[in-house]
C-alpha cells in the first residue's frame, strides 16, 4: 500500500512539472518569441591533415650539422607546428562544412572546398612555416659554432679604506 501511495505522488509530481514546462515554454515564447533551436548539419568526416616536408627543408638543415640537441628540438617544433595546422584545418574544415550544409547549391562542391584548403595550408607550411623555423636552425646553428665570449665579473674594488671601516 505505501509502494502505491509514492507512486500516486510520483505521478503527482512528473504532473506538475509537464505543467509547469509548458507553463514557463508558453510565457517565455509570448514575452521573446518562439525558442527556435539552430538546425546542426552534420559535419562531413574528412581524413586529416597530412603535411609533407619537402626534401630540400631536409637537405638544408643536414648541411648545417646540428648537434642531436639541437635536431631534438627542431623535430619538436616541427611536430608542434604540423600539429597547430592540422587542428587549423579541422576547425576550419568543421565551420565550412558547417556553413555549406545550410545551402544545397554549395554541397556539391565541399571536395573541391577540401582540396583547395588542404593545398592553401600546405602551401602556407611550405612558404611561411618552414623558412621560419630553418632561419631559427641556421641561427642556432651559426650561434653553436661562433659562441659569444662570456662577459667577465666586473673586476674587485679597490679601496685603500677597508670596508668595515666605510
Amino acid at each position: 500500500m505505501a509502494d502505491q501511495n509514492i507512486q500516486q505522488k510520483l505521478r503527482q509530481i512528473r504532473q506538475v512539472v509537464g505543467d509547469a514546462h509548458s507553463l514557463f515554454q508558453e510565457l517565455h515564447e509570448k514575452r521573446f518569441g518562439s525558442i527556435n533551436l539552430p538546425i546542426t548539419t552534420p559535419v562531413a568526416f574528412i581524413s586529416p591533415l597530412q603535411l609533407t616536408i619537402s626534401p630540400e627543408f631536409h637537405a638544408q638543415v643536414q648541411t648545417h650539422q646540428l648537434s642531436p640537441r639541437a635536431r631534438e628540438i627542431l623535430q619538436l617544433t616541427l611536430d608542434r607546428l604540423v600539429e597547430d595546422y592540422s587542428d587549423q584545418f579541422r576547425n576550419t574544415w568543421t565551420k565550412l562544412s558547417q556553413s555549406m550544409g545550410q545551402h544545397s547549391i554549395l554541397q556539391s562542391k565541399m571536395t573541391t572546398f577540401e582540396a583547395k584548403l588542404r593545398r592553401g595550408l600546405q602551401d602556407h607550411f611550405e612558404n611561411h612555416g618552414l623558412p621560419l623555423i630553418l632561419k631559427e636552425v641556421i641561427n642556432s646553428a651559426h650561434a653553436e659554432k661562433h659562441p659569444r665570449p662570456s662577459t667577465p665579473p666586473p673586476p674587485t674594488r679597490q679601496s685603500s679604506i677597508p670596508a668595515y671601516e666605510a
